[in-house]
Protein backbone atom coordinates (compact mmCIF):
# COMPACT_ATOMS: atom_id res chain seq x y z
CA UNK A 1 0.00 0.00 0.00
CA UNK A 2 1.16 3.45 -1.01
CA UNK A 3 3.15 5.48 1.90
CA UNK A 4 3.17 9.09 2.32
CA UNK A 5 5.25 11.51 4.72
CA UNK A 6 3.42 14.42 6.44
CA UNK A 7 3.99 16.44 9.54
CA UNK A 8 1.71 15.16 12.45
CA UNK A 9 0.13 19.16 12.42
CA UNK A 10 -1.53 18.78 9.40
CA UNK A 11 -3.76 16.21 10.97
CA UNK A 12 -6.79 17.79 12.21
CA UNK A 13 -9.54 15.98 13.68
CA UNK A 14 -8.67 12.98 12.07
CA UNK A 15 -8.03 14.14 8.39
CA UNK A 16 -5.14 15.02 6.15
CA UNK A 17 -5.36 16.93 2.83
CA UNK A 18 -2.41 16.42 0.30
CA UNK A 19 -1.32 19.11 -2.11
CA UNK A 20 1.45 19.72 -4.51
CA UNK A 21 3.70 16.66 -5.08
CA UNK A 22 1.95 14.22 -2.71
CA UNK A 23 -0.92 15.28 -4.63
CA UNK A 24 0.00 14.48 -8.13
CA UNK A 25 1.59 11.37 -7.02
CA UNK A 26 -1.38 10.14 -5.28
CA UNK A 27 -3.78 10.79 -8.16
CA UNK A 28 -2.06 11.43 -11.35
CA UNK A 29 1.07 8.84 -10.83
CA UNK A 30 -0.72 6.25 -8.48
CA UNK A 31 -4.08 6.83 -10.10
CA UNK A 32 -6.48 6.74 -6.96
CA UNK A 33 -9.62 7.41 -6.54
CA UNK A 34 -12.12 8.36 -3.60
CA UNK A 35 -12.62 5.37 -1.66
CA UNK A 36 -9.15 3.82 -1.72
CA UNK A 37 -6.67 3.67 1.14
CA UNK A 38 -3.27 4.65 1.84
CA UNK A 39 -0.95 4.93 4.68
CA UNK A 40 0.54 8.32 6.47
CA UNK A 41 3.54 8.57 8.02
CA UNK A 42 4.77 11.55 10.86
CA UNK A 43 8.45 10.77 10.49
CA UNK A 44 7.95 10.26 14.78
CA UNK A 45 7.01 6.50 14.43
CA UNK A 46 3.55 6.53 13.71
CA UNK A 47 1.87 5.41 10.46
CA UNK A 48 -2.20 6.28 9.74
CA UNK A 49 -4.63 3.95 8.20
CA UNK A 50 -6.45 6.92 5.77
CA UNK A 51 -9.08 7.04 3.28
CA UNK A 52 -9.72 9.15 0.58
CA UNK A 53 -12.79 10.86 0.99
CA UNK A 54 -12.83 13.50 -1.72
CA UNK A 55 -10.59 14.73 -4.67
CA UNK A 56 -10.26 18.34 -5.88
CA UNK A 57 -8.44 19.52 -8.75
CA UNK A 58 -5.16 20.44 -7.00
CA UNK A 59 -5.82 18.56 -3.23
CA UNK A 60 -7.18 15.46 -1.69
CA UNK A 61 -8.93 15.29 1.37
CA UNK A 62 -8.42 11.88 3.92
CA UNK A 63 -10.02 10.54 7.06
CA UNK A 64 -7.87 8.72 8.98
CA UNK A 65 -9.29 5.45 10.02
CA UNK A 66 -6.42 3.93 12.30
CA UNK A 67 -3.20 5.01 13.89
CA UNK A 68 -0.55 2.47 15.13
CA UNK A 69 3.46 2.50 15.99
CA UNK A 70 5.51 2.02 12.77
CA UNK A 71 7.77 -1.17 13.22
CA UNK A 72 9.96 -0.82 9.72
CA UNK A 73 13.17 1.01 11.49
CA UNK A 74 16.40 -0.28 13.18
CA UNK A 75 16.05 -0.04 17.74
CA UNK A 76 19.55 1.81 17.14
CA UNK A 77 20.82 4.69 14.49
CA UNK A 78 23.18 4.11 11.61
CA UNK A 79 25.43 7.15 10.87
CA UNK A 80 27.36 6.64 8.22
CA UNK A 81 30.21 9.22 7.00
CA UNK A 82 30.97 8.56 3.44
CA UNK A 83 34.28 10.49 1.34
CA UNK A 84 32.53 12.15 -1.48
CA UNK A 85 33.23 9.60 -4.27
CA UNK A 86 33.24 10.36 -8.48
CA UNK A 87 30.06 10.18 -10.71
CA UNK A 88 27.23 8.94 -9.22
CA UNK A 89 28.23 6.81 -6.98
CA UNK A 90 27.09 8.67 -3.87
CA UNK A 91 23.13 8.36 -5.27
CA UNK A 92 23.90 4.47 -5.09
CA UNK A 93 25.01 4.89 -1.97
CA UNK A 94 22.08 6.56 -0.72
CA UNK A 95 19.82 4.98 -2.33
CA UNK A 96 20.87 1.17 -1.07
CA UNK A 97 21.59 2.28 2.64
CA UNK A 98 18.35 4.27 3.05
CA UNK A 99 16.41 1.15 1.92
CA UNK A 100 18.85 -0.88 4.66
CA UNK A 101 17.56 1.24 7.27
CA UNK A 102 20.71 4.16 8.17
CA UNK A 103 19.60 7.08 10.25
CA UNK A 104 21.89 9.69 8.61
CA UNK A 105 24.90 9.81 5.93
CA UNK A 106 27.31 12.66 5.98
CA UNK A 107 29.48 13.09 2.83
CA UNK A 108 33.38 14.47 3.60
CA UNK A 109 35.65 15.79 1.66
CA UNK A 110 38.97 13.46 2.13
CA UNK A 111 42.66 13.83 0.78
CA UNK A 112 42.33 11.26 -1.87
CA UNK A 113 38.55 12.44 -2.93
CA UNK A 114 38.74 12.59 -6.92
CA UNK A 115 35.55 15.15 -6.77
CA UNK A 116 36.90 18.29 -3.97
CA UNK A 117 34.09 20.48 -2.22
CA UNK A 118 33.73 23.62 -4.10
CA UNK A 119 31.31 25.62 -1.79
CA UNK A 120 28.59 25.30 -4.21
CA UNK A 121 27.36 21.40 -3.20
CA UNK A 122 23.52 22.73 -2.14
CA UNK A 123 22.12 21.59 -5.72
CA UNK A 124 24.22 18.51 -5.17
CA UNK A 125 22.19 17.57 -1.64
CA UNK A 126 19.34 18.67 -2.58
CA UNK A 127 19.47 16.22 -5.01
CA UNK A 128 20.35 13.43 -2.89
CA UNK A 129 18.07 14.19 -0.21
CA UNK A 130 15.03 13.82 -3.24
CA UNK A 131 16.62 10.39 -3.89
CA UNK A 132 17.37 9.42 -0.26
CA UNK A 133 13.02 10.27 0.39
CA UNK A 134 11.70 8.32 -2.67
CA UNK A 135 13.88 5.19 -1.29
CA UNK A 136 12.58 5.46 2.35
CA UNK A 137 9.13 5.81 0.87
CA UNK A 138 9.35 2.72 -1.48
CA UNK A 139 11.31 1.13 1.46
CA UNK A 140 7.99 1.34 3.87
CA UNK A 141 10.32 3.33 6.13
CA UNK A 142 8.86 5.63 8.77
CA UNK A 143 11.32 8.30 8.75
CA UNK A 144 12.85 9.84 6.01
CA UNK A 145 17.24 9.71 6.94
CA UNK A 146 19.13 13.08 6.46
CA UNK A 147 21.53 13.68 4.29
CA UNK A 148 23.68 16.37 6.15
CA UNK A 149 25.65 19.41 4.22
CA UNK A 150 29.61 17.77 3.48
CA UNK A 151 31.83 18.50 6.24
CA UNK A 152 35.90 18.74 5.71
CA UNK A 153 38.18 15.97 7.29
CA UNK A 154 38.83 17.34 10.04
CA UNK A 155 35.06 18.18 10.96
CA UNK A 156 34.30 14.54 9.98
CA UNK A 157 36.19 13.20 12.16
CA UNK A 158 34.98 15.21 15.08
CA UNK A 159 31.55 14.38 14.59
CA UNK A 160 32.16 10.79 14.09
CA UNK A 161 33.33 10.82 17.74
CA UNK A 162 29.82 12.10 19.29
CA UNK A 163 28.24 8.44 18.87
CA UNK A 164 28.25 5.43 21.34
CA UNK A 165 30.31 3.72 18.67
CA UNK A 166 32.18 4.48 16.40
CA UNK A 167 35.12 3.25 13.91
CA UNK A 168 36.46 3.73 10.17
CA UNK A 169 36.67 1.11 7.78
CA UNK A 170 40.20 1.19 6.40
CA UNK A 171 41.98 -1.13 4.64
CA UNK A 172 45.18 -0.93 6.21
CA UNK A 173 43.95 -1.84 9.19
CA UNK A 174 45.21 -4.71 11.83
CA UNK A 175 43.94 -4.10 15.09
CA UNK A 176 39.76 -4.62 14.83
CA UNK A 177 36.84 -6.73 13.40
CA UNK A 178 33.90 -5.32 13.33
CA UNK A 179 31.84 -7.54 15.56
CA UNK A 180 34.94 -6.97 18.37
CA UNK A 181 33.45 -3.16 18.09
CA UNK A 182 30.46 -3.90 17.80
CA UNK A 183 30.14 -5.84 20.99
CA UNK A 184 32.33 -3.47 23.04
CA UNK A 185 28.98 -1.54 24.38
CA UNK A 186 25.36 -2.74 24.86
CA UNK A 187 23.16 -0.91 25.19
CA UNK A 188 23.43 0.89 21.88
CA UNK A 189 21.73 3.75 20.80
CA UNK A 190 24.11 5.35 17.95
CA UNK A 191 26.69 3.88 15.60
CA UNK A 192 28.84 5.68 13.20
CA UNK A 193 31.20 4.90 10.83
CA UNK A 194 33.89 6.23 8.16
CA UNK A 195 34.34 5.09 4.44
CA UNK A 196 36.97 6.48 2.00
CA UNK A 197 36.59 7.37 -1.26
CA UNK A 198 37.93 5.34 -4.07
CA UNK A 199 41.53 5.87 -3.00
CA UNK A 200 41.17 4.78 0.34
CA UNK A 201 42.10 7.04 2.86
CA UNK A 202 45.86 8.52 3.31
CA UNK A 203 49.04 7.60 5.94
CA UNK A 204 48.76 10.67 7.25
CA UNK A 205 44.52 10.21 8.04
CA UNK A 206 45.40 6.96 9.09
CA UNK A 207 47.52 8.18 11.35
CA UNK A 208 44.88 10.97 12.54
CA UNK A 209 42.66 8.20 13.48
CA UNK A 210 45.29 6.51 15.80
CA UNK A 211 46.27 10.38 17.30
CA UNK A 212 42.42 10.41 18.26
CA UNK A 213 42.00 7.05 19.21
CA UNK A 214 39.51 6.10 16.47
CA UNK A 215 39.16 2.43 15.96
CA UNK A 216 39.95 1.50 12.29
CA UNK A 217 38.58 -2.23 11.63
CA UNK A 218 39.20 -4.75 8.56
CA UNK A 219 36.58 -6.20 5.97
CA UNK A 220 38.45 -8.79 5.59
CA UNK A 221 40.90 -10.27 2.70
CA UNK A 222 39.19 -8.07 0.09
CA UNK A 223 39.31 -4.55 -0.58
CA UNK A 224 35.78 -3.49 -1.03
CA UNK A 225 34.80 -0.30 -3.48
CA UNK A 226 33.90 2.83 -1.76
CA UNK A 227 30.14 2.29 -3.22
CA UNK A 228 29.94 -1.34 -1.96
CA UNK A 229 32.28 -0.74 1.76
CA UNK A 230 28.99 1.37 3.46
CA UNK A 231 26.44 -1.12 2.45
CA UNK A 232 28.48 -4.45 3.97
CA UNK A 233 29.30 -2.23 6.93
CA UNK A 234 25.24 -1.81 7.31
CA UNK A 235 24.30 -5.16 6.21
CA UNK A 236 26.72 -6.96 9.27
CA UNK A 237 25.81 -4.20 11.69
CA UNK A 238 21.81 -5.26 11.45
CA UNK A 239 22.97 -8.81 11.24
CA UNK A 240 24.81 -8.78 14.36
CA UNK A 241 22.69 -6.28 16.25
CA UNK A 242 19.44 -7.38 15.07
CA UNK A 243 16.21 -5.80 13.39
CA UNK A 244 13.19 -5.81 16.01
CA UNK A 245 12.36 -2.94 17.99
Amino acid sequence: MPKFFIDSSCISQNSVTLFSDDFFHLCKSLRKTEGDFIILCDKKGFDYHAKIVHIENDSASLEIIEKYPSYTELPFEIHIFQAIPKGSKMEWIIQKNTELGVFSIIPFDSERCVSKLSGKEEKKVTRWQKICDEAAKQSGRSTLPKIADPMSFDEAVCALKQHDIFFVAYEGSMHHRLKEVLLSQSPVKSIAFMVGSEGGFSPQEAAIFDEMEIPTITLGNRILRTETAAMAISSMIIYELGDVN
